[in-house]
């Protein structure tokens, strides 16, 4: 392979690995954001203050008293 070719399809696999591992990235922080969110709903089940919740999963008490409405 000339070189020119050469660095283009280094740079077409580069670009391809850098996607996929961003778009898997971006799935994981959904399903952890998704997780969460399940996590407060039971906990605010379970009676736990909005103060409480929002220590244990660390977030504000405002974002965790949205998500019990």
């Amino acid at each position: 392979m000339d070189d020119d070719l050469y660095e283009a399809y280094d740079k077409e696999w580069a670009l391809k690995d850098q996607t996929e591992k961003d778009g898997y990235e971006s799935g994981v922080e959904k399903d952890i954001e998704q997780n969460k969110i399940e996590v407060v709903k039971r906990l605010y089940d379970k009676n736990f203050t909005p103060e409480d919740i929002a220590e244990i999963v660390d977030m504000k008490v405002e974002d965790v008293l949205k998500l019990s409405e």
